[in-house]
């Protein structure tokens, strides 16, 4: 009663928002199946996906449903998101509190909008909350050495779905091994066995299958510390809209958890588990700039232990009232916390402006449509823009997301450099952001972009950064029109000297 109806409650109004990335690892799903292999475009082995774990759920979707794709995988992450939540419930439970502050915990977790937001993304990011989340109540609870192995195949297979998350497992590693020092070292870090032979797994099926280390999409955001550090900074304290909203409830959960962080150093040190996995997920959120999602996704990961140690800091606030007070002034004080800690999950879904009744219809195209960005009318529409182009067409673009998927017979691009080796190693840092390369001045020809575009000689280009000038890329390309789809423009440029495609002139 107290968990599960606040996750419906806050699923529903959040559930419309979607971006395009989910179509990139259908794009490879499709191709796949197609007998190409794990590719973006056949015969270009390019890891433009981050997760294996959802490339498997991805090529499953597919197989059910190639229309309604999207809509299996926004079921998937709301079932994950579920298993996350129920998970929370158990580690709050697990904590030997009152009554009346577990039942504020579930709905704290249960109303979470970063849990709402991660259930309808269509993503890996409630794969990865829900055994983390698993793995911080196994190791708070129960400790490091019971059910071992179940908590290092929890460990691979989060590191096989998003790789970073190694250092969140060595973080819990490490706080397992201060908090339980009656514990022998190795038996304390027995578990992270997992963890590693995930990062090996991982690791060796991308340079297998690809050259490469770790994803594509790594290289295409890493960006400078100092952008890291500014714009980290920034998603973490506002990570949703108004700006003043968003630091009021952001602040408040902070002085909880602190409030928790405090109990951990000072009496139960085994709450130093859950410390080390936000404090680990800020640092990576500090290096990587964050996440242009709607929903704080790169909070995701965090979000469980954050709110477990939020239920712990309201307890320590109650306890440490004078003894002395009066019945009446603790009550107060109770009841303000409380109502604080559950606010701080529940009003930012309230506000976000996403709610399922945004959506008319379950069809890929209607679902992203409904998804509430900037963009969403022009993801929806470019592929229709293409519609006279002939399969094997080159085409670059800075939207590769469901124009890639539903023309799976063009060649594409990426101008971001998320699906294209290239551009994402040799782009400089100043050039990287949290949504892959933006290069502001590719059609000069002469940075990464302009001379992936030359070699590559594409047919027509379609980017939403629009050149000042007619003629780009030394006069071998002209605009040939500039469109705007809600609130975002796109321009159109084709090669000199040939008849532009009659859909785009």
């Amino acid at each position: 009663m107290f968990l599960y109806p606040p996750f419906l409650f806050v699923a529903v109004l959040t559930f419309a928002g979607q971006a395009d990335d989910p179509f990139i690892t259908l794009r490879y799903a499709r191709n796949i199946l197609n007998g190409d292999g794990v590719v973006f475009n056949p015969g270009q082995h390019v890891q433009g996906f981050t997760s294996f774990t959802h490339l498997g759920i991805a090529v499953a979707a597919l197989s059910l449903s190639t229309s309604h794709a999207l809509l299996l995988l926004k079921l998937s992450s709301l079932l994950f998101a579920a298993l996350a939540v129920t998970e929370g419930a158990r580690l709050v439970e697990g904590l030997g509190l009152h009554r009346w502050l577990i039942r504020v915990g579930l709905v704290a977790i249960g109303g979470c909008w970063i849990i709402g937001y991660a259930a309808s993304n269509g993503l890996e990011t409630s794969i990865a909350m829900w055994l983390i989340a698993f793995i911080a109540r196994r190791l708070t609870i129960r400790g490091p050495t019971e059910g071992v192995w179940l908590v290092a195949v929890a460990g691979f297979l989060v590191v096989f779905t998003r790789p970073e998350s190694v250092l969140l497992m060595a973080a819990m590693a490490l706080g397992g091994v201060v908090a339980y020092r009656s514990t022998k070292t190795v038996r304390a870090c027995l578990w992270f066995v997992g963890p590693v032979l995930g990062a090996i797994g991982s690791a060796a099926l991308s340079l297998i299958l690809f050259g490469s280390l770790v994803p594509n999409t790594f290289a295409a955001k890493d960006a400078s510390l100092s952008h890291g550090i500014y714009h980290g900074i920034g998603y973490i304290l506002v990570p949703f809209a108004p700006p003043w909203l968003a630091f009021a409830v952001m602040m408040t959960l902070g002085v909880l958890a602190g409030f928790g962080l405090w109990t951990a150093i000072r009496t139960e040190r085994r709450y130093l588990i859950l410390v080390a996995v936000v404090l680990a997920q800020v640092v990576f959120i500090l290096h990587s700039a964050g996440d242009w999602m709607h929903g704080g996704r790169f909070l995701a990961p965090a979000i469980v232990p954050t709110i477990a140690l939020g239920v712990i800091g309201i307890n320590t606030i109650d306890h440490t009232q004078d003894r002395s007070s009066r019945p009446s002034r603790r009550r107060a004080v109770q009841w303000i916390t409380s109502a604080a800690l559950i606010t701080t999950s529940l009003l930012p879904a309230i506000v976000a402006g996403d709610p399922v009744w945004k959506i008319h219809g379950l069809g890929n195209g209607q679902l992203l449509a409904a998804g509430g960005y900037r963009f969403s009318s022009l993801w929806v529409t470019l592929p229709t823009r293409f519609d006279c182009l002939a399969a094997g067409t080159t085409v670059a673009s800075t939207e590769i997301g469901y124009l890639g998927f539903e023309r799976p017979d063009l060649r594409i691009l990426d101008m971001r450099g998320l699906t294209d080796t290239t551009i994402a190693r040799t782009a400089p840092q100043t050039d990287k952001f949290n949504g892959g390369v933006v290069d502001n001045g590719w059609w000069r020809g002469y940075d990464p972009v302009g001379k992936a575009l030359l070699a590559a000689h594409p047919d027509v280009i379609a980017s939403i950064k629009i050149a000042p000038r007619r003629m780009v890329l030394y006069h071998e390309y002209r605009l040939v029109r500039k469109e705007r789809f809600g609130d975002a423009k796109i321009a159109f440029y084709a090669r000199v000297g040939t008849p532009p495609p009659q859909c785009i002139s």
